[in-house]
Protein backbone atom coordinates (compact mmCIF):
# COMPACT_ATOMS: atom_id res chain seq x y z
CA UNK A 1 0.00 0.00 0.00
CA UNK A 2 1.85 2.84 -0.92
CA UNK A 3 0.24 6.01 0.30
CA UNK A 4 1.64 8.36 -1.89
CA UNK A 5 -0.44 7.30 -4.44
CA UNK A 6 -3.78 7.98 -4.82
CA UNK A 7 -6.37 8.20 -7.36
CA UNK A 8 -5.04 4.88 -9.68
CA UNK A 9 -7.85 5.51 -11.82
CA UNK A 10 -5.83 8.41 -13.47
CA UNK A 11 -2.95 5.89 -13.62
CA UNK A 12 -3.96 2.76 -15.71
CA UNK A 13 -1.55 0.35 -17.10
CA UNK A 14 -1.22 -0.12 -20.74
CA UNK A 15 -3.60 -3.44 -21.12
CA UNK A 16 -5.80 -1.61 -19.23
CA UNK A 17 -5.87 1.33 -22.23
CA UNK A 18 -6.17 -1.43 -24.36
CA UNK A 19 -9.13 -2.77 -22.79
CA UNK A 20 -11.19 0.39 -22.45
CA UNK A 21 -10.27 1.91 -25.93
CA UNK A 22 -11.03 -1.64 -27.59
CA UNK A 23 -14.53 -1.39 -25.85
CA UNK A 24 -15.61 2.03 -26.61
CA UNK A 25 -13.96 3.07 -29.75
CA UNK A 26 -15.76 2.83 -33.12
CA UNK A 27 -12.23 3.01 -35.08
CA UNK A 28 -8.50 4.19 -34.85
CA UNK A 29 -9.83 8.03 -34.67
CA UNK A 30 -12.21 6.86 -31.98
CA UNK A 31 -9.72 5.68 -30.40
CA UNK A 32 -7.26 8.09 -30.05
CA UNK A 33 -10.30 10.46 -28.68
CA UNK A 34 -11.14 7.86 -26.16
CA UNK A 35 -6.90 7.67 -24.70
CA UNK A 36 -6.76 11.41 -25.21
CA UNK A 37 -9.82 11.81 -23.01
CA UNK A 38 -8.67 8.85 -20.28
CA UNK A 39 -5.72 11.09 -20.02
CA UNK A 40 -7.44 13.97 -18.79
CA UNK A 41 -8.98 13.38 -15.37
CA UNK A 42 -11.53 16.09 -16.24
CA UNK A 43 -12.46 14.13 -18.41
CA UNK A 44 -11.57 10.20 -17.42
CA UNK A 45 -14.48 9.61 -14.81
CA UNK A 46 -16.80 9.99 -17.26
CA UNK A 47 -15.22 7.32 -20.12
CA UNK A 48 -14.82 4.84 -17.07
CA UNK A 49 -18.55 4.98 -15.81
CA UNK A 50 -19.60 4.22 -19.91
CA UNK A 51 -21.74 0.73 -19.24
CA UNK A 52 -19.99 -1.02 -21.71
CA UNK A 53 -17.38 -1.31 -19.89
CA UNK A 54 -19.05 -3.22 -17.27
CA UNK A 55 -20.86 -5.24 -19.38
CA UNK A 56 -17.72 -6.62 -21.32
CA UNK A 57 -16.33 -7.28 -17.64
CA UNK A 58 -19.39 -9.38 -16.60
CA UNK A 59 -20.12 -11.19 -20.02
CA UNK A 60 -17.52 -13.76 -19.29
CA UNK A 61 -16.82 -15.23 -22.53
CA UNK A 62 -13.66 -14.27 -22.66
CA UNK A 63 -10.47 -13.85 -20.73
CA UNK A 64 -9.75 -9.96 -20.14
CA UNK A 65 -5.81 -8.58 -20.00
CA UNK A 66 -6.82 -5.76 -17.18
CA UNK A 67 -5.27 -5.27 -13.93
CA UNK A 68 -7.28 -6.06 -10.91
CA UNK A 69 -7.60 -2.72 -9.84
CA UNK A 70 -9.52 -1.54 -12.91
CA UNK A 71 -11.50 -5.18 -12.43
CA UNK A 72 -12.36 -4.11 -9.27
CA UNK A 73 -12.95 -0.33 -9.86
CA UNK A 74 -15.57 -1.04 -12.22
CA UNK A 75 -17.46 -3.27 -9.75
CA UNK A 76 -17.20 -1.22 -7.25
CA UNK A 77 -17.94 1.99 -8.60
CA UNK A 78 -21.21 0.72 -10.03
CA UNK A 79 -22.50 -0.82 -6.74
CA UNK A 80 -21.36 2.31 -4.66
CA UNK A 81 -23.27 4.23 -7.25
CA UNK A 82 -26.72 2.17 -6.40
CA UNK A 83 -25.62 2.88 -2.79
CA UNK A 84 -25.66 6.65 -2.94
CA UNK A 85 -21.73 6.57 -2.94
CA UNK A 86 -20.98 8.77 -5.80
CA UNK A 87 -17.25 9.96 -5.30
CA UNK A 88 -15.38 8.41 -7.86
CA UNK A 89 -12.34 8.71 -5.40
CA UNK A 90 -13.93 6.36 -2.97
CA UNK A 91 -14.24 3.53 -5.67
CA UNK A 92 -10.69 3.81 -6.60
CA UNK A 93 -9.48 3.56 -2.74
CA UNK A 94 -12.01 0.73 -2.33
CA UNK A 95 -10.83 -0.87 -5.53
CA UNK A 96 -7.29 -0.71 -4.83
CA UNK A 97 -7.34 -2.38 -1.08
CA UNK A 98 -9.54 -4.94 -3.09
CA UNK A 99 -6.54 -5.23 -5.63
CA UNK A 100 -4.00 -5.67 -2.84
CA UNK A 101 -6.09 -7.25 -0.42
CA UNK A 102 -3.84 -10.55 -0.47
CA UNK A 103 -0.61 -8.92 -0.16
CA UNK A 104 -2.25 -6.54 2.17
CA UNK A 105 -2.94 -9.47 4.65
CA UNK A 106 0.28 -11.03 5.59
CA UNK A 107 1.25 -14.52 6.02
CA UNK A 108 -1.48 -16.26 8.03
CA UNK A 109 0.83 -19.40 9.84
CA UNK A 110 -2.38 -21.19 10.00
CA UNK A 111 -4.39 -18.58 10.88
CA UNK A 112 -7.73 -17.45 9.01
CA UNK A 113 -6.68 -15.18 6.29
CA UNK A 114 -9.76 -12.52 7.64
CA UNK A 115 -7.94 -10.46 9.86
CA UNK A 116 -8.52 -10.39 13.53
CA UNK A 117 -9.55 -6.46 14.78
CA UNK A 118 -8.06 -7.07 17.75
CA UNK A 119 -4.63 -8.14 16.04
CA UNK A 120 -4.75 -4.85 13.68
CA UNK A 121 -5.10 -2.97 16.93
CA UNK A 122 -2.39 -4.06 19.05
CA UNK A 123 0.42 -3.72 16.19
CA UNK A 124 -1.31 -0.10 15.88
CA UNK A 125 -0.28 0.23 19.60
CA UNK A 126 3.20 -1.47 19.17
CA UNK A 127 4.20 0.90 16.10
CA UNK A 128 7.63 2.18 16.37
CA UNK A 129 6.86 5.86 15.29
CA UNK A 130 4.41 8.26 13.61
CA UNK A 131 4.31 7.35 10.27
CA UNK A 132 4.23 3.39 11.02
CA UNK A 133 1.04 4.24 13.36
CA UNK A 134 -0.67 5.97 10.37
CA UNK A 135 -0.04 2.93 7.71
CA UNK A 136 -1.42 0.38 9.79
CA UNK A 137 -4.43 2.49 10.41
CA UNK A 138 -4.82 2.70 7.18
CA UNK A 139 -4.07 -0.87 6.44
CA UNK A 140 -6.81 -1.91 9.11
CA UNK A 141 -9.64 -0.08 7.82
CA UNK A 142 -8.89 -1.51 4.44
CA UNK A 143 -8.71 -5.29 5.63
CA UNK A 144 -11.51 -5.05 7.61
CA UNK A 145 -13.58 -3.17 5.21
CA UNK A 146 -12.45 -6.09 2.75
CA UNK A 147 -13.15 -8.83 5.33
CA UNK A 148 -16.54 -7.06 6.52
CA UNK A 149 -17.61 -6.49 2.59
CA UNK A 150 -16.26 -9.73 1.09
CA UNK A 151 -16.21 -12.54 3.59
CA UNK A 152 -19.77 -11.71 5.82
CA UNK A 153 -20.76 -15.38 6.05
CA UNK A 154 -17.32 -16.33 7.48
CA UNK A 155 -17.81 -13.69 9.97
CA UNK A 156 -19.88 -14.49 11.21
CA UNK A 157 -19.32 -18.03 11.31
CA UNK A 158 -16.71 -17.51 13.21
CA UNK A 159 -18.52 -15.58 15.71
CA UNK A 160 -20.91 -18.84 16.19
CA UNK A 161 -18.02 -21.29 16.28
CA UNK A 162 -15.63 -19.12 17.94
CA UNK A 163 -17.66 -16.56 20.20
CA UNK A 164 -15.74 -13.78 18.21
CA UNK A 165 -17.57 -10.34 17.44
CA UNK A 166 -19.99 -10.30 14.75
CA UNK A 167 -19.72 -7.60 11.39
CA UNK A 168 -21.64 -4.67 13.69
CA UNK A 169 -18.52 -4.89 16.12
CA UNK A 170 -16.07 -4.96 12.43
CA UNK A 171 -17.60 -1.78 11.15
CA UNK A 172 -17.09 -0.02 14.17
CA UNK A 173 -12.95 -1.25 14.60
CA UNK A 174 -13.20 -0.04 10.55
CA UNK A 175 -14.19 3.28 11.02
CA UNK A 176 -12.30 3.95 13.64
CA UNK A 177 -8.73 2.82 11.81
CA UNK A 178 -9.99 4.87 8.89
CA UNK A 179 -10.90 8.15 11.38
CA UNK A 180 -8.14 7.63 13.61
CA UNK A 181 -5.78 8.02 10.55
CA UNK A 182 -8.14 11.01 8.79
CA UNK A 183 -7.29 12.60 11.66
CA UNK A 184 -3.40 11.73 12.09
CA UNK A 185 -1.08 14.93 10.86
CA UNK A 186 0.34 12.48 7.93
CA UNK A 187 -3.21 12.57 6.58
CA UNK A 188 -3.13 15.79 5.47
CA UNK A 189 0.76 15.40 4.19
CA UNK A 190 -0.41 13.03 1.89
CA UNK A 191 -4.07 14.58 1.06
CA UNK A 192 -5.49 11.60 2.06
CA UNK A 193 -7.45 13.39 5.20
CA UNK A 194 -10.94 14.11 3.54
CA UNK A 195 -11.03 10.70 1.80
CA UNK A 196 -9.88 8.62 5.11
CA UNK A 197 -12.83 10.67 7.05
CA UNK A 198 -15.46 10.08 4.28
CA UNK A 199 -14.22 6.38 4.50
CA UNK A 200 -14.86 6.47 8.71
CA UNK A 201 -18.07 8.10 7.59
CA UNK A 202 -19.93 5.98 4.99
CA UNK A 203 -18.27 2.16 6.02
CA UNK A 204 -21.54 0.54 7.19
CA UNK A 205 -22.65 1.47 3.17
CA UNK A 206 -19.67 0.33 2.04
CA UNK A 207 -19.27 -2.61 3.66
CA UNK A 208 -23.24 -3.40 2.97
CA UNK A 209 -22.32 -2.70 -0.93
CA UNK A 210 -19.31 -4.95 -1.12
CA UNK A 211 -21.73 -7.66 0.22
CA UNK A 212 -23.77 -6.96 -3.27
CA UNK A 213 -20.26 -7.14 -5.26
CA UNK A 214 -19.35 -10.55 -3.15
CA UNK A 215 -23.18 -12.05 -3.80
CA UNK A 216 -23.45 -10.90 -7.44
CA UNK A 217 -20.20 -10.29 -9.76
CA UNK A 218 -17.56 -12.66 -7.58
CA UNK A 219 -16.96 -16.28 -8.43
CA UNK A 220 -15.36 -18.53 -5.01
CA UNK A 221 -13.34 -21.68 -6.01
Amino acid sequence: MNLSETQHRFHLSPTDLTFVADTLAGGERDRTGVLALLADPASADAILDQPALLRRVLDGREQLAISEFLYFYLLVRAVFREHGLDDPDLADHVAEALATYPEDCGPTEGRSPLPFAVDLFEAMERAAGAHERFYLQVRAGNLLLVASGLFPDHLRARAERRGAPGLRYYEECGASAYQRAGKHPLAREFCLAERLEQLGTVFPRSRRALNRVAEEYLVWN
